[in-house]
């Protein structure tokens, strides 16, 4: 089972609340699919000069994940964002562009670009918000972390064109209306990250909430079969714990 971290951008909107969802492009994992920009964390988002130049402290982070690796899965949702939609969470000499494009293909590796180009992550300014696991009898499982941040201001959505190939900001729930219409398609983890964050009518109180320190309980569905074909069941749900 591999880290991975996956980060949540949000912004104002007319209706309220807006995320950013990505379609992942044909290579790769949940090929077609619309998720949040994320990936696995790599052994390079544990570098010193990344944990130098993050503004959130190592002992801050294992308090919130509760692990010693925690500061990596941080780092790993900033770099992914800047990777796959050209979004920087942090300071630098350079636009986000020309850092996304010297990430492109992996020509240059993250922890390289700072501090040469890259003077603060701003690992602060995620918030945690949640915590899956995949089911058991998966050839492919992840140990997740959901971070949500705001879209810094001044700062615009640009798709890699490989991992990402498009990009939509919708509200939770035109989101999910969407998926129900078939005019995109979620994973289950991200319906249910949907459902949760539909509770939020504002930015300010979403961040807030991932912000304020509490206990996140890791969450790893069981897939059951019945009549209507496999069903994932959740903590919670009638019939996990016999699962």
């Amino acid at each position: 089972m591999r880290a991975a971290a996956s980060l949540i951008l949000v912004r104002d909107g007319a209706d309220g609340p807006e995320v950013l969802l990505v379609k992942r492009g044909e290579a790769g994992d949940f090929p077609g699919l619309h998720v949040f920009p994320g990936g696995l964390v790599d052994a390079d988002d544990n570098d010193p000069r990344l944990q130098a130049a993050s503004r959130r402290s190592v002992d801050s982070a294992r308090a919130l994940l509760g692990h010693d690796d925690a500061l990596a899965s941080f780092v790993a949702a900033v770099r992914e964002s800047l990777e796959e939609v050209g979004v920087l969470l942090g300071a630098a000499s350079t636009d986000a562009a020309a850092l996304q494009d010297l990430l492109a293909n992996r020509r240059q590796r993250f922890a390289d670009l700072v501090p040469a180009a890259v003077q603060e992550l701003a690992t602060d300014a995620l918030g945690y918000f949640s915590h899956w696991i995949t089911p058991t009898g998966i050839p492919r499982r992840y140990d997740t972390r959901f971070f949500v941040a705001r879209l810094p201001q001044g700062q615009a959505v640009r798709v890699d064109g490989r991992e990402a190939v498009a990009a939509d900001w919708l509200t939770a729930r035109q989101a999910l209306a969407a998926n129900e219409r078939g005019e995109i398609r979620l994973i289950f983890p991200t319906i249910r990250n949907l459902e949760a964050l539909a509770a939020f009518d504002s930015v300010e109180a979403l961040l807030a909430h991932a912000q304020a320190p509490r206990a996140v309980a890791a969450i790893q569905p069981k897939m059951v079969n019945g009549p209507g074909g496999i069903r994932l069941l959740v903590p919670g749900d009638a019939g996990y714990e016999e699962a």
